[in-house]
């Protein structure tokens, strides 16, 4: 036996079975007791549907999303703009390291010794954030 999802609603979704052989379908409704009778005939009715159009958004609603995403597009252009500077810091070590003639394994050991200093210094900051609390710790 086959299911396959003819056609789906907020309320409903229509399962059609069908068998291997041959061209008989049976047709069940299931219901979901998610919404309430109420919600469900305001779905059906196109008057209602008409009216309310989730695509327009009100004057308030705008402004409601554009504050939700102030703190993301802050955090965003942070992280980017921290990315980018932290990658020219390394461009200028590595090239002053080559004007100073160091080898290979000699800037790598450079790169490795500045990556095991901020896993330490990230560890005893989350052991003192843990023990004392965040606000000793940022003070």
């Amino acid at each position: 036996m086959h299911l396959g999802v003819v056609s789906n609603t907020m309320s409903s979704v229509v399962v059609k079975k069908s068998l291997l052989r041959g061209s008989l379908f049976d047709e069940e409704k299931v219901d979901f007791d998610d919404e309430t009778p109420q919600q469900q005939q305001q779905e059906n009715d196109p008057e209602t549907a008409e009216t309310t159009n989730p695509l327009e958004s009100s004057p308030s609603t705008t402004t409601e999303h554009r504050n939700a995403l102030r703190p993301f597009v802050i955090i965003a252009s942070s992280y980017l703009l921290f990315t980018i500077t932290d990658g020219a810091i390394r461009m200028i070590v590595l090239f002053q390291a080559y004007t100073m003639r160091f080898s290979a394994l000699q800037v790598s050991f450079i790169f490795v010794f500045y990556e095991l200093a901020g896993v330490f210094t990230n560890l005893l900051a989350g052991l003192a954030g843990a023990k004392w609390g965040i606000c000793w710790t940022l003070r």
